[in-house]
Parts: structure tokens; sequence; C-alpha cells
């Protein structure tokens, strides 16, 4: 009797194996650390997570690989089921009353949510790894603990949210002012105090008043010409009214080109000058001017129709200022004008220093020889002669100030224009003194230089002097008025001759800090801030410390901004400080917080890009972080943000100028690259694989953890089935006791053979479990000793079963309740089969029970040739319990095993014969390599069959876990296991399932289309067609070769082109340390790139992880795969 239980156990434990092949969603392939296997297929570690990884094996903390703050990892403190990663977004205004998404793991409905000790409302459970709320109003602005708890779960995430303070601008009026300052403009809005901040630009606005919280008044500072940001900020806020106010020179028009034309004549004159807007309006007299082209606030083209001959004034308005030039066009009537002669010159005025470039406009000027002004005569080259109507020259110097005649003379003629041209002594500046003072105003300052009078302007800081004093031609003093912060320039001018002294007094301001942008940062560093303050100028050397560290790349952009990169820190809120000279220092408390970028389930989060990108490197077969890779913006190659990964794996990418989507790449020698494809991201994770032949080892070693085992009695065999009297010739009943697997893409241990139960009341032994709640299932049948079919007839279930490491967990009793009589038939209505449809050959379904958070259990699967098929021996159980995984394969592809010989069947047997044919083949192990793959023999009349073999009896006779539904010989055939392409769906149970369930949708097959299957690879990209049907969410992309490297892609669904980034030029300059080099690219050779398109209507692509995309994540998903290669050693190089 023993030698038959021993025999029969070890029978069924190979048919159950077969079972269990033909059920497992991955097609039972075991999958092996990272390589090209010799079919070229993409092998995958098996604990990257993803493709069916179960994470509790992988962490055993039950956490889907999140650890808490405890172990130095990412996430907050908690009770150990439930976790807070982020929120996103992290900060919002004080008022409150704005949605949030908190992302973490063990979240359940009806959860609690507090910020700051204050309940949010309005709480949204999307699922056990997101939910949303509204936020409560703050009682302060800064940072506050988050917290969610639910009876006797609950979670803090420290300084978890950012309040600010709701500091608002709306409008701004004026508009615009000069570039010089000095411009009074109203500030309209909400939240405004006295301790805020206005920036115009990069500097501080003067004269802040606050009028009430709704309105104030600025002077505006100098600033460049065009359009800038107009910014209030104070500790916890910012409000930015984008590109508010424009900077205008003053108006003024040094040229016209040309300056002439015939009466009647269209021309296009194009005018030099300073200060055009696009609003710009202009007329000669009384006739309108077209403005056809802005080029830029110094050059614009205008269309001109004359009506009469004469001189023409030119009358302009840019809408901020106005101007009119007498003198400026000629119109001449050809039929009179045939003498020489001078009409005009212009510009008609200038220093006496001469260098004024001026245009003459007359008639017959193309013979002109000489041209006088004054006593200055000018000849030859010093005559730039542009047509017969216009000369340009430069004027030359004069001895004294004062109107002088202009001549022009040929040959044989001369004409004279009297006083046409006027020299003036402007005023100059030479020195100032003293040249600083406080920003309220109040010092006298003496001003020396030339030619001034009392009649002259004076501006400091674009703000008019009025009550200077004139002492002599050489020397003014006058007491400064407030100003704006920083340096200022000074001006005076008369007679439209001005004179500019840049930067000539400083107005000086006690330092101060007033904001921090942003306000958080990775505890890497490297996350470039501004600093807000005043008095940042007047530093003759200074230090900025982050919570005693002192940063980097610090540098003054203005007397209020100072732009700096943050230096390492753990994980908290710090205080910001400037150090400067003579212990000058000062402190913004608690105004910045570290946090660990880490995703420890990789994926995107974090919110929208504004400044940062925050990149961790994982190694996916152990883990821990990769330092020395390369991380890097852009496509191009050439971008300036460049990093490597230190020790924590981590890279700080940070600039002004990243904001928004960003392409996002690491990687490097002997590891895969990644690139995230415009992400709107700041904090991105990914999990990378090492590809060279000896991994980096994990360390640890030893003996192992004592396995969790489980024991116990099964009772309940129903006498109907198992009574001897019931049994036939060759017949025993017994049940085997199998554990569930975390989920439907989990395996479990092997649980020994002590695991079959021959008798009721029978125990039962599993050498090695899982750890973690679970339950425990028995499945009791018939089982015949001469044709080993097993005929199932009832299940139990333990459920609530905790096994530990090193702990035998016994008494777990289970009893057969549950009968299995129900047939539920399956319908893929849209499942793409046969060669115009991807060329998958079967469908399958493996239903599987589901047992919350015990897990799921599969033990029968159903496969077919068509897109309909039936499966037996299911439980009459609620649809609510059953979940579905289903699809298309291929299986006479890269999963053929063998289509040798032919086969035989017999209509209603489970055996498959077969002529000339190699069934016995067996792997290195002496297991039968048929043994969980499919069977597909084509009908006479057409159409096909399909089954999975569980037993390999010779090598010309199999077993089929469902009988054969025809008889037939010299059938073609083949056996393969299910590959690519396919098309796989997860679906969930509901209702009642008699009536029978359609799978759908079924995801089709994106088409490629550059490269094309066995084309070349052209201009660095991937392009393909958008599948028929159900549109992706997610792609998740590789390209990989025969030694040479890997390479994936992870994509927003709606995208059906992909660039391969360039590798940056500055990887050449980088000082890699041993072990480490610049990222690999693709070179000449052939390549596969292997195409997953996804659907999974949760899935936000700047916001998901690895288990989102993983198998376990997904609705449904199809993978294919294209041959390409690329024919340059250096493709299509930038």
């Amino acid at each position: 009797m023993a030698k038959l239980i021993q025999k029969t156990q070890t029978q069924l434990l190979l048919i159950l194996l077969g079972l269990a092949l033909s059920a497992c969603p991955n097609g039972g392939t075991e999958v092996e650390p990272a390589k090209v296997d010799e079919g070229g297929h993409l092998i995958l570690p098996n604990n990257i997570p993803d493709g069916g990884i179960n994470w509790n094996e992988i962490n055993n903390d039950g956490d889907g690989g999140v650890e808490d703050a405890s172990d130095g990892f990412d996430g907050g403190l908690s009770s150990g089921t439930v976790f807070i990663e982020n929120l996103s977004p992290a900060t919002g205004a004080l008022a409150g009353g704005y949605r949030v998404r908190l992302n973490g793991y063990g979240f359940a409905p009806d959860m609690a949510i507090l910020f700051g000790g204050v309940a949010a409302d309005q709480v949204l459970f999307l699922n056990t790894r997101a939910i949303t709320c509204r936020v409560p109003p703050g009682t302060a602005p800064g940072p506050v603990t988050v917290k969610v708890e639910l009876e006797d779960d609950w979670a803090v995430l420290p300084g978890g949210f950012t309040y600010f303070s709701p500091v608002n601008i709306e409008s701004i009026a004026p508009a615009s002012g000069s570039t010089q300052g000095g411009t009074t403009v109203t500030l309209t809005g909400e939240g405004f105090h006295e301790e805020m901040m206005v920036l115009v630009g990069d500097r501080q606005a003067a004269n802040l008043v606050i009028n009430d919280n709704t309105e104030a008044t600025i002077v505006t500072p100098p600033g460049p010409q065009g359009r800038v940001d107009v910014t209030a900020l104070d500790s916890f806020g910012e409000s930015t009214l984008g590109l508010g106010f424009t900077y205008v020179n003053d108006l003024s028009v040094t040229e016209l080109n040309p300056s002439w034309n015939n009466v009647g004549d269209t021309s296009l004159i194009t005018l030099t000058g300073t200060g055009f807007t696009q609003s710009l309006t202009a007329s000669l007299d009384d006739v309108a001017l077209t403005l056809t082209t802005f080029i830029d606030d110094e050059h614009v083209v205008l269309s001109y129709t004359s009506d009469a001959a004469g001189t023409k004034d030119l009358s302009i308005d840019n809408g901020f200022d106005s101007q009119t030039v007498e003198n400026a066009f000629v119109v001449f009537d050809e039929a009179t004008d045939t003498d020489l002669a001078l009409s005009t010159v212009f510009p008609n005025s200038g220093s006496l220093e001469g260098g004024t470039s001026v245009t003459l406009t007359g008639n017959q000027l193309d013979n002109v020889t000489t041209v006088t002004f004054g006593s200055s005569t000018l000849t030859g080259g010093n005559l730039e002669i542009i047509d017969s109507h216009q000369i340009r020259i430069t004027v030359p110097a004069a001895s004294a100030a004062g109107s002088v005649d202009v001549t022009v003379a040929s040959d044989t003629s001369s004409a004279v224009l009297s006083n046409a041209y006027t020299y003036l002594a402007g005023p100059k500046i030479i020195s100032l003194s003293p040249s600083y003072g406080p920003q309220e105003g109040g010092t006298e300052v003496t001003v020396n230089g030339e030619n001034f009078t009392d009649t002259m302007a004076v501006a400091l800081g674009g703000a008019p002097i009025a009550d200077f004093t004139l002492n002599s031609a050489s020397s003014v003093t006058f007491t400064t008025p407030p100003g704006a912060p920083g340096y200022v320039d000074l001006e005076v001018s008369e007679n439209g001759l001005p004179h500019l002294y840049p930067g000539a007094f400083y107005y000086e301001s006690e330092l101060s800090v007033t904001s921090i942008q942003p306000v958080r940062g990775g505890m890497s560093g490297n996350t470039h801030v501004s600093i807000y303050g005043q008095g940042f100028q007047g530093l003759s050397s200074f230090e900025v410390k982050f919570g005693g560290y002192i940063a980097t790349e610090v540098e003054v952009i203005s007397d209020n901004l100072i732009y700096a990169r943050t230096p390492m820190h753990e994980p908290g809120v710090v205080d910001v400080e400037i150090l400067g000279p003579q212990e000058q220092t000062v402190t913004l408390e608690d105004s910045f917080t570290y946090f660990d970028p880490t995703f420890m389930v990789g994926g995107t989060r974090g919110g929208p890009v504004d400044g940062a990108v925050y990149v961790t490197a994982l190694d996916a077969m152990f883990g821990y972080p990769i330092e020395g890779l390369t991380a890097w913006l852009g496509t191009t190659g050439g971008n300036q943000y460049v990093a490597t990964t230190n020790a924590l794996g981590q890279a700080t990418l940070s600039g002004p100028d990243i904001q928004g989507p960003q392409t996002v790449t690491v990687g490097g020698e002997c590891w895969e690259n990644a690139t995230v494809v415009d992400v709107n991201a700041s904090e991105v994770t990914v999990y990378l694989q090492y590809i060279c032949s000896s991994p980096p080892s994990s360390g640890g070693g030893g003996g192992g953890i004592p396995p969790a085992t489980i024991s116990g009695h099964v009772t309940g065999f129903a006498k109907e089935f198992f009574d001897p009297a019931a049994l036939g010739t060759n017949e025993i009943a017994l049940a085997v006791v199998i554990t569930t697997a975390a989920d439907e893409f989990s395996g479990t241990p092997d649980p020994g053979t002590a695991n079959v139960v021959f008798e009721d009341g029978g125990l039962y032994f599993i050498a090695s479990s899982r750890v973690g709640r679970l339950a425990v299932v028995a499945l009791a049948g018939v089982y015949n000793l001469e044709t080993n079919d097993f005929d199932l007839k009832q299940m139990g279930v333990r459920r609530n079963v905790h096994p530990e490491f090193g702990v035998d967990l016994v008494d777990q009793d289970i009893e057969l309740t549950i009968p299995l009589n129900q047939t539920i038939d399956f319908s893929l209505p849209d499942a793409p089969l046969g060669p115009t449809a991807g060329g998958c050959t079967i469908t399958r379904v493996i239903p599987f029970l589901r047992f919350g958070g015990e897990g799921a259990f599969s033990y029968a699967s159903g496969v077919s040739t068509t897109q309909n098929l039936t499966i037996d021996k299911m439980p009459d159980v609620p649809g609510e319990m059953l979940s579905f995984v289903a699809g298309t394969y291929t299986t006479d592809k890269d999963g053929l095993l063998t289509e040798e010989g032919t086969a035989i069947t017999t209509e209603g047997s489970t055996i498959v014969s077969g002529v000339g044919t190699d069934w016995d083949m067996t792997d290195f192990f002496g297991f039968p390599l048929v043994v969980g793959r499919i069977i597909v023999i084509e009908k006479p009349g057409g159409g096909g069959f399909a089954g999975t073999i569980v037993e390999a009896i010779s090598a010309t006779s199999v077993r089929l876990s469902a009988p054969v539904d025809f008889s037939g010989s010299n059938l073609k055939y083949h056996i393969g296991s299910p590959d690519m392409p396919k098309s796989e769906i997860v679906q969930d149970g509901n209702g009642s399932l008699l009536g029978g369930v359609t799978i759908q949708p079924v995801m089709g097959f994106p088409e490629p289309i550059s490269p094309s299957p066995q084309g070349v690879m052209h201009d660095r990209m991937l392009r393909w067609k958008a599948p028929p049907g159900q549109q992706p969410t997610f792609h998740r992309m590789y390209i990989y070769g025969f030694n040479q490297g890997l390479w994936s892609f992870y994509v927003e669904g709606s995208r059906t082109k992909v660039p391969l980034p360039f590798i940056p030029d500055t990887v050449n300059l980088i000082e890699y340390g041993e072990g480490s080099g610049p990222p690999h690219d693709v070179f000449l050779g052939g390549y596969i790139w292997q195409h997953i398109a996804i659907y999974s209507p949760e899935v936000e692509f700047s916001n998901f992880s690895y288990l989102d995309i993983g198998s376990a994540g997904r609705r449904s998903w199809s993978t294919q795969k294209t041959n390409f290669v690329v024919s340059s050693e250096n493709p299509d190089t930038p």
C-alpha cells in the first residue's frame, strides 16, 4: 500500500504540475535574471515589480515593497498595514477647499484623513494605493502632518503637506512703463500685507504702499525691454502675474529706409529706433501708415502710399508714448524734380562730438561728390550713396554748438539746405558721490560732469529729480528719493541728448530673506532654488546654508534674488540661513523641506515638473540603489541637465527652465537604459536590470530562514463520490491541499509530497508555504490509477491562516463543503485570432477564486481555437468571488516546441496518439517538456482543437486536461507554449455566471511602422499605428539584442512614436568610479523591439507605480515583438 501511495503521489504531482502550468498566466515559464534567450526573448528577472511578482515574498512586509520611515526608506510612520508615500500636490492655499491625492498602500474605504489634526472631507477611495480628499482650511502657513486612520490602522507623514498664504495678484495698472523704472502702478488682488515683497522681473519694487488687503501701489524698478512677471511673495506664499508688466524703451526714430518715394507710389518703409510695439501706429502728415511687419522693439516695417509731393512729418504712437519727427520723409514729383536738390537731413541734430548717422534726402544725389556740414567737408568713401534720392553719412564733429548749413555738390552744380543740422552740447556725467544710501531715500549726492544746465532733466532709477541744485555747469546736487533696493542708473538729458550712468547709485536695504522657492527638494541635494529677500548685492562675501550645510553654485542675480543649489541633507524641515561678513546673518526658519524621492514600488509621482526632476535607480534583481549611473533630460544629447546617481541611487536634475513634461533617461555601463517619455512628474523611480555576465552580489549568505509549514486534517469526503462501493476498478479517493497565491500572477513555494490525503480525516502537511495571511484549499476527487485521470468532485477552504517563517502551524483542518459541479461558458468576442489579427492561434481562460486579502487560487483552465470555450468542475459561488485571466496567444512561433509527425484523436478521449512524434523529450532534470504546453490539432474539415497536456505517456502518447471533441488520424498538429504575439485581460466576475461570461475588451496589436518587421531603424525613432478597438493607456517597450544591451521605455498611451534619446556629449567629461561607465547606445547589429500596449483605466502616466503597470494592475494588454536592424555604427548622429 505504501508503494502504491508513493507511486500515486508522484503521478498525481506530475498531473497537478501540468494543470498548474496550464493555469499559470505566464505560461509556466520561470523567469531568470536579465538576458536574451536563444529565441530572442527578453527575459525579465523574477523580482522586478512586474510580470506577476509576489511582493510579499520579496520584502516579507506585506506592503507592496514600501518600507516605513523606521527602516530609513520613503514613507511615514504607520501601524504596519497602511502607509502614506506622498501627496499630490503637496502644497496648497491656507483656505483649503481643493482636492489632493494621497499615494501609498493599504488604503481602505471609510478612512479618515487629517491635516494637522483637522479632518478632510469628501474622501474618495480609489484603490488600495490611492485615495483623494478635499483639504480642510489650515490654521497657519507652513508644513503640517498628514494622517490616515481607520479603527486600528493608521499612518502619518510628517510635513507631508505645506499650506501657503493666499497672496494673490489679479491685475496691475498701468501694465507698462519705462525701462528706466519709476512708473507708479496699482496692484489688485487679495491677501496683501506689509511684510510681503513685490518683484517686477527679478527686482524688488519700491515704495510699496498697502491700501488694504486687496490693493497696493508700487514704483517699478528699472528693467530690460519686454514683458516680465510681477510676483508677490512672503514666507509661505507666492503669486505671479505671468508677463504682467511690459518695460518699454523711450520712443525714438533714428532712420527711415527708404526716406522717399514718388507721388502715388506705395512703399514699404523700415523704421529703426527704440520703443516700438506691436500696437504701433504711424502717419506721414495726415496719411496713415499700415504696420505690416513687427520685427522687434527696434525695427518695424510700414506700408505708405503717398498723395502729394513735399516733405512729410512722421507721427508715431506705441500705446505708451507718442512722438512727431519733422521733415522725416520726402515725396517727389518725377515730372518737375529734375535738378540737384537737398530736401531733408534726418535726424537733424546731434552731439558736438559727431558720430551721428544721418540720411540726406533730395534729388539727383547719385551725382554728388562732396557733402559739407558747416566748415567740414566729406568726400569719397565717407559718402554712402544709396540711390539718386538718398545719401547716408556719419556727421563730423564740430567745435561749437549751433545750427549749420548742409551743402551737397556734384561736378557741375550744388545745393544748400540752410540751418539743416544743429550741433548740441548735451550734459555728461563723470562721477557721483556718495554712490550708495538707504532705500528710503534722503541721501544728498553730488554729481560731477559737463554741460549741466538748470533746464536739463535728471532721473535716478527712473524717478524724476525736479528739485536738483545747479552748482555750476559741471556740478549738481540733489537728495535721493525712495527707490528699489539695488543698483540704479542715473540719467541726465537736454535737447534730446541723454547721458546714462549705469549702476550709478546703490540703494541699501537691511539684509533679509523673505521666501524660498521651491519649498521642498530631494534629500540628495542639487535642487535649484530661488532665495528672495533684499540686501544681497551689498554683501561682499557670504554663504547660504540649508540645515547647517553649505549650498553650492550660489549666484546673486539681483539685490532681491539669489540662485543656489541645495546640499545633501536627511529628510525633514530645515532652516535656511545667509551668513554675511561681520556677523550679518539672517534665517528663515523651517522654510525648506527635504524628502526622499525614492518610490519603492517604482514609477512616477510628485506632481507636475516645476524646476526639478528627481530620478532614482534601483537594482531589479536585489532592490538596492545603483550608484554611478547617468541620468539626463531630453532627447538631443546636448542637454545641460546631466547627473550621476549617488550611493542612494538618486540624481537631481534641476534648473529654472525645467518646466512641464520631460523625457527622463537613466542608464550606465552594464545596466539597462530606461526612458520615461514626456512625463509631467517630478519624481521618477525605475528598476534597472544588470546586463553583463556576472551580476553584482546582493551580499548576505548563511543558512537561510526555516520555512513556514502547515498541517491539518481533511474531512467531509462525500459518500456519493467516495464510498468504496461507488468507486470503480483502479479508482481511489484523494484530496490535494494547496495554499492560495498572493494574487493571480504570483506563485507559491513547493508544498512537498505530503499534501495529498487518501481518506476522510487524513493528515496533510505543506512543507513550505508563503508567509502572511492566506487560505488553504483542499481539492478532492477520484483518481484512476490506470488512466491517471483525476475527476474533481469537492472543495474545502480554511480561511485566515497566518503562517510564519520557522513556525509549524498545526491543526489547520479543512472540511470539504463545496461541490465542483458547475459549467461556465466563456466568450471573447473581440479577441484577435488568426493571421490577419496578429497571428494568435488559441484563446485561453483561467478562473481564479479570490479570498480578499488571503490571496487567489486557480486549479482549472480552458483553451480553444475559437473565441468561445467552456470550463467545467467549477464551484457554485457568486461571481464576485471569481476573477479571470484570459486572452489570445500564439503557440506556433517563438513558443513552438514540436510539430514532428502526425496526431491521432478519438472523440471523448483525453489521450492523443502520435505517429513519428517526439513527445517524450525532457529537460535537464528529466521533466517532460510537453507537460503544461498546448497541443493544437487541425480538424479535417477545417477549424481546430486545442488542449492542455497534463501527462507525457510516451513518445507517441500524451494525456490532455479535457477530452478531444472529434476523431481523426494523420492530423497536422503542433505543441507550444502560449507566447507572443499575445493579448491578455484580467476581468472580475459579477453576479451569477451560469448564463455565461463575456470577457472584453481584449487589446488589439499596435502595427509597427518604423522600423518595420525585418526593416532598418531610421532617425532613432520608434513609430507604430494605434491598435484597433480598445486604445491603450500606457505603453511599455524594450529594445534589446544579442550582446547589444537593453533599453526600456515607459510611454503614455495616446502616443504613436518615441525617440531614442542621444547619449549626452558630456558623459565624456564625467569621471566615473570603478565599475561604472557611460550608458550604452544602439549600434550596428540586429535588435528586437518588444511592445506591450496596456489598458488600465485608473493609471495616470504622471502618477503610476510598477504595480499599476505590472500584470496584476492591468485590465488588458497585448505583447508583440519586431525584429529590426541598426545599419550604422553611429546611427543618426545629432
